[in-house]
């Protein structure tokens, strides 16, 4: 496989996401939470990259003999990525920004799971493509289930319920819990579907359960991120509020990128490469959907 069509894998989904932050928070792009999400997770990403091994060594190993249950390694390096993550978000909102209201939580969030994804397929890209492709002994594998879409909807649920633990004072430790222990979960989930469905094991259940999975994550995400309500912000957020924005365009422009996506499942190709071309679909179709929604409701909020 050629270097470009990796490359789109990348960086179009990156574009979708924070595409998507911005309208919904009704943000600029200066915001210093993003930016500092996003610094965060490529500099988490080259750490982790050389560390998560050692780190996962370190996990108690079952006895000579013993089983342990399939999903435990995934549940190990979820929480890893994640724990990281809040850890690093608590301390920007806190320490760094000084957190005003939900933007600040997700859009961190959202740059953090931008950053790392990206990194970190940069990373994969770079070395697969000088150890591998360039001595002629393979072709990259392409992921069915697209790192950076996966990672952005655990960025945005993480960030909405970061949001609500650090409304007051003192941080919410439900709310804090929540935050953790869902986008683990949705993580090492969708991480095992994939093992299953790419290794000897594949599986018919696997194969339907990934993307009904990822869809049910997904509506998730879009239901709980909503900017908070006018009365609810601060001075110093109101002067980081970006006019309103066409979400109905961008709504518009997400939703033909994900009918193109479902077209090409159409056409002649090896089953894994459809569900690839499907699980792609998932993110722009129903972030498109929510957009359009909301551009509808802005107008409408405008002429009356």
């Amino acid at each position: 496989m050629t270097l470009s069509p990796l490359l789109a894998d990348v960086f179009v989904p990156a574009v979708v996401l924070l595409e998507y932050g911005l309208v919904k928070m009704q943000s600029t792009p200066l915001r210093e939470a993003l930016w500092g999400g996003l610094i965060g997770g490529v500099v988490f990403a080259i750490v982790l990259w050389f560390g998560e091994p050692l780190l996962l060594q370190a996990i108690p190993q079952p006895a000579p003999g013993a089983s342990q249950p399939f999903i435990t390694p995934f549940v190990a390096s979820a929480g890893i990525e994640q724990g990281c993550a809040l850890i690093f978000l608590v301390w920007l909102l806190r320490a760094v920004v000084k957190f005003a209201d939900t933007r600040d939580a997700v859009l961190g969030s959202l740059g953090w799971s931008i950053g790392f994804a990206t990194m970190n397929l940069l990373i994969l890209i770079s070395w697969f493509f000088a150890a591998k492709v360039a001595a002629g002994t393979g072709a990259m594998p392409v992921r069915s289930l697209p790192l950076m879409f996966e990672h952005g909807v655990c960025g945005l649920i993480m960030g909405v319920l970061l949001g609500r633990a650090c409304r007051s004072i003192t941080i919410s430790l439900w709310w804090l819990s929540l935050a953790f222990a869902l986008p683990v979960a949705i993580q090492a989930v969708l991480d095992a579907l994939v093992s299953v469905n790419a290794g000897h094991r594949t599986s018919a259940i696997a194969a339907a359960l990934l993307p009904t999975l990822f869809a049910a994550a997904t509506l998730l995400a879009v239901s709980l991120c909503r900017p908070p309500p006018p009365r609810q912000v601060v001075m110093r957020a109101r002067r980081k509020t970006a006019p309103p924005r066409s979400a109905w365009l961008s709504g518009a422009l997400m939703v033909i990128l994900g009918v193109a996506l479902v077209a090409i499942t159409v056409l002649p190709g090896a089953e894994a490469m459809k569900q690839a071309f499907l699980l792609r679909c998932i993110v722009p179709l129903l972030f498109g959907i929510d957009l359009l929604v909301s551009g509808i409701r802005q107008g409408a909020a405008r002429t009356a």
